[in-house]
């Protein structure tokens, strides 16, 4: 179970302004940064279209194990299986996997975790309060949470974790004829679990407070290690450990411990170590052939080609999933462009908002209109910048980004003069 703690603050009306006033050189710089990322993005997409294109109508598939030096410094396509040299092991462990790309050793701890919530609330005179909410709860994690740097501590300490993730890559693989450099290596294959032997016995120098399991092995923390007494047999570690998750279980009332010794309720501090590995795979590339190695193509205008995908696949079917991927990137920067403009304006009328949040109400009904008016500037902006950017790489494309933004500039024109003009009509003659 876990525990909650709860806090509230408040801050005044002054200073949120002067904080919204600091914000606004802030907003200024993310709406100014939006422009070159846009435009930036337009010129790698473009540039990206063509060098695959230009890769597309040069490939030469060629059968990995039958590569001859007249291929060198063309682009190639090539399919096979990987071939590794040599074992990888995690000696600590005794864990060995045979013939394997890379050999992952992971790290759980069943530790306290720390959560923080915030809820904000604004006030009549502009004052701004915010509960914040501190969730501590128990639970497995790969990423350490160091206790010393939580809100409460006390009463949620964490041990330190003496375990720690490792990798090991194989540093000889083979495509057919082909050498894979590390970073090829690095990306190629998937993550299978290593089915270990529970019942064999633990590695030499190994903590008496371990056990071996089917996936790994798991650490008991509060366990001590057996000391042999110079009358008694020693106990084997499994009794050991068995023993004490029974004394857990019987002060907790928990269920029976599980087998080989693993505890059915963890403890803070225990640790569960796995491993996972990448076998041998099939594996297609496309790149330019380069002394037994396959490295980035350089196109005319100044891209690369360098492709890889698990399987076995066509040219033709890599080059169009790298296609869709350079669609995807284009997309996602376009985005995060608009955002930068976005919240640079949410920013730049931030004390505009915050002088109205004397009476929340109001704060509120002009804070979603400037977040309106953000909207729209920033997709007018965005589309103009697109536009002049297709205009600058292709024009016949980047024309309708123009004519859309102009249309959206008067439409946002003629609302604004509309409002003025019911305002003027409704206010009182003096």
């Amino acid at each position: 179970m876990g525990d909650t703690y709860t806090e509230t603050t408040t801050t005044s009306w002054m200073s949120r302004l002067g904080d919204s006033f600091k914000g606004v050189l802030v907003g200024i710089v993310l709406f100014i940064a939006g422009f070159p990322v846009l435009f930036w993005n337009e010129g790698r997409s473009v540039k990206r279209i063509n060098s695959l294109k230009q890769g597309a109508d040069e490939v030469q598939t060629v059968a990995s194990d039958r590569i001859s030096a007249e291929m060198d410094g063309k682009l190639i396509h090539t399919t096979g299986h990987t071939a590794v040299s040599g074992n990888l092991s995690d000696e600590k462990f005794g864990v060995t996997a045979e013939k394997a790309l890379r050999l992952n050793r992971r790290v759980e701890m069943y530790q306290w975790r720390e959560s923080i919530r915030k809820h904000t609330e604004k006030k009549m005179g502009g004052k701004m309060e915010t509960t914040t909410t501190y969730d501590y709860d128990k639970g497995w994690s790969s990423s350490y949470s160091d206790s010393t740097q939580f809100k409460y501590p006390a009463g949620h300490e964490n041990p330190p974790l003496t375990e720690t993730e490792k990798e090991w890559m194989a540093k000889d693989v083979s495509l057919g004829l082909i050498k894979l450099t590390p970073n090829q290596i690095a990306t190629a294959g998937r993550d299978q679990p290593v089915q270990l032997d529970a019942n064999s016995p633990l590695p030499q120098g190994l903590e008496a407070n371990y056990v071996r399991t089917q996936n790994g092995f798991y650490r008991v923390y509060a366990l001590e290690p057996a000391k042999p007494a110079s009358t008694k047999a020693t106990p084997s570690l499994a009794a050991a450990v068995s023993a004490a998750a029974n004394q857990t279980a019987v002060a907790t009332n928990a269920a029976p411990p599980a087998a080989a010794g693993v505890p059915a309720t963890p403890q803070i501090g225990d640790l569960r170590i796995t491993f996972t590995y990448r076998p041998e795979t099939d594996l297609s590339m496309v790149g330019q052939q380069q002394s037994g190695s396959i490295v980035p193509y350089t196109t005319k205008n100044g891209g690369t080609i360098m492709l890889q995908s698990d399987g076995i696949k066509a040219a033709g079917e890599m080059f169009q999933s790298a296609q869709d991927a350079n669609k995807m990137m284009t997309w996602l920067l376009r985005l995060a462009g608009f955002l930068l403009m976005f919240f640079g304006l949410k920013m730049f009328f931030g004390p505009l908002s915050t002088l109205t949040d004397v009476v929340p109400f109001i704060g509120k009904i002009v804070s979603v209109g400037f977040g309106i008016v953000s909207f729209l500037i920033a997709m007018i902006c965005s589309l103009f910048t697109i536009g002049i950017a297709w205009i600058f790489y292709r024009p016949l494309i980047g024309i309708p980004f123009i004519v859309v933004a102009v249309a959206l500039t008067w439409m946002l024109r003629k609302r604004v003069n509309a409002a003025k003009s019911q305002t003027a009509v409704t206010a009182p003659a003096a």
